[in-house]
């Protein structure tokens, strides 16, 4: 439901360094990545999204944030109007919506 090619910035917990790993392809977002598991009904996006450190150095960064907000939200409306719970809104739709608003997925 979002892609991002940001570099792999990982900073280093105490000191300052830090490893940085280009990109060679974009990184594709999953939209089980906004679906909070445990917690029925609700979308998690931006930087709160379920992944690995790895994949978070490269995905916290404004772009990939504002595409996982706007799938998060049309996932929300989808859900709200066709009356089913987040974790059963019809992805693929999801996707062409997503697309038709100019989203490169």
């Amino acid at each position: 439901i979002s892609r991002g090619i940001h570099p792999i910035d990982i900073h280093a917990s105490s000191g300052a360094g830090q490893i940085r790993i280009d990109l060679e392809q974009p990184a594709y977002v999953p939209y089980r990545a906004l679906i909070a598991e445990d917690y029925p009904n609700l979308l998690v996006a931006g930087r709160c999204i379920s992944t690995d450190r790895q994949a978070l150095a490269s995905l916290r960064v404004m772009g990939s944030c504002m595409g996982t907000g706007q799938a998060a939200g049309a996932a929300a409306a989808m859900s709200a109007l066709g009356d089913v719970s987040v974790q059963n809104v019809n992805v693929e739709e999801l996707v062409s919506t997503l697309r038709a608003w100019g989203a490169v997925i």
